[in-house]
């Protein structure tokens, strides 16, 4: 079989992989999404999460392999492939966080707008403020002045309230107002919205978690109280698989310039 050189391979069934072949393509890359077109040193792509399934399916070609890119990389993926193999978490990256962060805003904001929820002039909790926490609330001011960002962290006050936000400590959301709330957007993968937090806020209130699973949210107290609570996971690559896949190409493409 002929055997071509690569400076990437691509593996998965994820629509993600494709456009990050095509992206790299495009960037000049000769790419493969067949392992048994592998040369020496391929730097091979794998879609999130990579577990053990992905070391079974390597193992034969792992003497080919000079590094492997993949996304929410386990420790015993890791451990099983030894230390001969440079191995990268592109997840992990700050600038793939905050563009995933983007992407993952405007899906949750979609879905909420798809169900009827109607946020113009609302009023709307985001608890968390890291990377998604941010950009969930920057893509609601198309929508409402009316934003509270809830954090453990006193400290980032000035920060919120200097990007236009009022202000809640989330480990006393009991005390705030809480009734007046039309929307909860959860982005903290830790029990939050708790039985306590939920009998505080009106039966008409819709709360949209994208959290790690579990999430934050007490679901079965929320369905108890006829509540809509909803874990949406996974959005880049659900609902923008060609833009997330562009990322994943140029992130992993920078990455191995620098390494050059």
């Amino acid at each position: 079989m002929e055997v071509i050189n690569l400076y990437f391979a691509i593996i998965g069934d994820d629509a993600r992989m494709d456009y990050a072949a095509e992206r790299l393509y495009s960037l000049g890359f000769d790419v493969s999404r067949d392992l048994n077109r592998l040369s020496d040193n391929t730097n091979l792509i794998i879609p999130p999460p990579v577990g053990i399934k992905y070391y079974d399916i390597l193992k034969p070609y792992l003497k080919n392999i000079k590094a492997i890119y993949g996304g929410a990389i386990s420790s015993d993926f890791k451990n099983m492939i030894g230390s001969d193999i440079y191995i990268y978490d592109y997840l992990s990256w700050d600038s793939v966080i905050a563009e995933n962060a983007k992407l993952t805003a405007l899906g949750i904001i979609k879905e909420a707008i798809s169900i009827k929820a109607n946020l113009y002039n609302s009023k709307i909790l985001v608890t968390g403020y890291g990377f998604c926490g941010k950009a969930i609330g920057q893509h609601l001011k198309d929508y409402t002045e009316d934003i509270t960002i809830a954090v453990r962290n006193s400290r980032l006050l000035k920060e919120i309230n200097n990007d236009g936000f009022k202000y809640a400590d989330i480990n006393n959301l009991v005390s705030h107002n809480l009734s007046s709330y039309n929307y909860v957007f959860n982005t903290v993968p830790a029990m939050i919205i708790t039985k306590q937090v939920i009998d505080c806020f009106d039966n008409s209130v819709m709360i949209f978690d994208i959290a790690s699973k579990p999430g934050g949210v007490d679901f079965n107290y929320c369905k108890d109280k006829n509540i809509y609570a909803v874990l949406s996971l996974g959005i880049p690559g659900r609902d923008f698989p060609k833009e997330a896949g562009y990322l994943i190409g140029d992130a992993c493409f920078n990455h191995y310039k620098s390494m050059q």
